[in-house]
């Protein structure tokens, strides 16, 4: 008796311990799940944006180099790689080159301190008088409500007084080369917002998103593979699979639907197979 129920006792310790055991797998295949899915969720956002941007230049090779120069720049700055690319179109939209993107992206990342909001209202100011080719005063009061002043800087610099920087902008003289100036001189050494994305990226904020893109993009390289069987091969065969069964009802009703089913479902088993 004594030994049947310590056989009992552990049989209820094991079938435990197998539970415990099996919840730890469920656990952790669950979270291999939902990583898997974030890499391929985020290597299709990377695919979309580079497919917009080789619209927007018309050119691949040109478009494959801008997505990575962003990524490397948000793996290393406040901005995630949302922000920065939302930006750059918005710039290219503008009329600013490729080859000036990511120096003006710089540039902006710095005077707005870290702030995505601040960011795309700077970038959206400075690319609209890029656009006009004229400094107009609702272009400088949205830089002014962002954080940025350029006729600050550029009295600052020259001695010129504000008031005859807003007489110039009223007679359509003030040019939008010296707004650039502005902006470049307040970003080098000594002006002040030198390296202030650097500093921000250092912050408590900043480290969790430099953390945030670097994870994903590690994400992204490790299930590359698997989103581009998906794109090539996987999504191709069930859409379609899908357009068959809908030719198939709309052909044939409901007896055609389970005709047809009958035959994708072999093709299902000789794919797998």
């Amino acid at each position: 008796e004594g030994t049947s129920k310590k056989g009992a006792k552990f049989g209820e310790t094991l079938a435990k311990g197998f539970d415990v055991v099996g919840e730890a797998v469920g656990v952790i295949s669950t979270g291999l799940v939902a990583l898997g899915t974030a890499g391929i969720n985020y290597n299709a956002q990377m695919e979309q944006y580079q497919t917009s941007f080789e619209v927007m230049l018309g050119n691949e090779e040109a478009a494959i180099a801008l997505t990575e120069k962003l990524k490397q720049k948000a793996a290393s700055t406040p901005f995630e790689m949302t922000d920065l690319a939302n930006v750059t179109q918005l710039l290219l939209n503008y009329g600013i080159t490729s080859d000036e993107v990511v120096d003006k992206m710089g540039m902006l990342g710095d005077i707005s301190q870290g702030s995505a909001d601040k960011l795309n209202r700077v970038a959206s100011a400075y690319g609209q008088m890029s656009s006009l080719g004229k400094v107009q005063l609702e272009d400088i009061k949205q830089m002014i409500e962002a954080g940025f002043n350029p006729l600050q800087e550029i009295s600052e610099r020259t001695g010129e007084s504000m008031e005859s920087l807003y007489d110039r902008i009223s007679k359509g003289t003030l040019s939008v080369d010296e707004i650039t100036a502005s902006m470049e001189a307040s970003t080098s050494e000594g002006g002040k917002y030198f390296q202030s994305m650097e500093k921000q990226s250092l912050t408590f904020n900043g480290l969790m998103s430099t953390l945030k893109d670097t994870a994903m993009s590690t994400l992204g390289n490790i299930t590359s593979g698997l989103s581009d069987i998906a794109t090539s091969s996987i999504l191709p065969k069930i859409i379609d699979y899908v357009t068959r069964l809908s030719t198939a009802f709309d052909e044939g009703g409901f007896e055609g639907l389970f005709s047809e089913f009958g035959t994708v479902l072999g093709d299902v088993f000789a794919q797998i197979s």
